[in-house]
């Protein structure tokens, strides 16, 4: 019985095979480039049509500005309490709210606070929305609307947000302002609060 060899040629192929990869098993390996992703500018969303807000400058009022911050962990934590609040007391449309919350890169804070100064002025949330220009922040707006820092409707939309805070019975810090707006609010242990107060809800109440 005869047995065939295999040819030169393939023993040749066969080697340079298995030194190609004894190679390359030795070798680095690079990953390939990941392609650049675009930069979104400031101001703008990756959603086509949708307008985003960077992170807005302040208010001028170091408390509002402290508490829009709170209200950006409390509307992430809470969705739906937060869009209720929007739409039960400040007249928001909620696929509106929820449309600028999941698209259009609004900020739960930045939102409340739309919403607030347009129903200070009689107006839908959109009035405030769609007059908010997030290069310059709030301050402007604020301004044109009579609602500058330490004017009596900022202080109004500040006694609104303590009711706010009572509703969701979350514990919050009051300005020497709002202290004097709620003494009995005020006398409390730390100056803060979670339950419900039938004196805060009647100041606060007398203010709209």
């Amino acid at each position: 019985m005869t047995i065939e060899r295999p040819s030169l040629r393939r023993n040749a192929l066969l080697a340079c095979v298995v030194l190609a990869a004894a190679g390359l098993a030795g070798a680095p390996v690079v990953p390939a480039s990941p392609q650049a992703q675009p930069r979104v500018p400031a101001g703008q969303s990756s959603t086509p049509g949708a307008e985003m807000p960077a992170t807005a400058a302040g208010t001028g009022d170091p408390w509002l500005d402290a508490y829009r911050d709170d209200i950006d962990t409390y509307g992430r934590q809470y969705r739906a309490a937060f869009v209720d609040e929007l739409v039960r007391y400040y007249a928001a449309p909620r696929a509106m709210a929820v449309e600028l919350l999941d698209n259009g890169g609004w900020r739960p804070g930045d939102l409340y606070l739309a919403c607030a100064i347009s129903q200070r002025r009689g107006r839908p949330c959109r009035h405030a929305v769609e007059r908010f220009d997030p290069s310059v922040g709030w301050a402007p707006l604020l301004e044109s609307q009579d609602m500058a820092a330490g004017s009596p409707d900022l202080h109004r939309i500040k006694r609104a947000l303590v009711a706010t805070y009572r509703r969701w019975a979350r514990p919050i810090l009051l300005d020497a302002g709002l202290q004097a707006d709620f003494p009995d609010l005020a006398r409390d242990p730390g100056n803060r609060f979670v339950a419900p107060d039938a004196t805060a809800e009647a100041a606060v109440d007398g203010t709209h």
